[in-house]
């Protein structure tokens, strides 16, 4: 099986009418625009920008 990324396994699942409406979440640190822009084209139900951070150090 080829490499493929996240944003290609995604287009990849939703050409497929069995995976069509199956609900997709993507994780992203990246929240800049072109990459909200590449992933929302991607055919995701949502998209979900996370910092960084590990969770330890965000509850000190």
């Amino acid at each position: 099986m080829p490499v493929v990324n996240g944003l290609q396994a995604l287009k990849a699942l939703r050409q497929n009418p069995l995976f069509n409406s199956t609900p997709i979440l993507v994780m992203t640190v990246e929240a800049n625009a072109q990459v909200v822009s590449q992933a929302l084209a991607a055919g995701p139900t949502t998209i979900s920008a996370r910092t960084a951070q590990s969770p330890n150090s965000c509850l000190a």
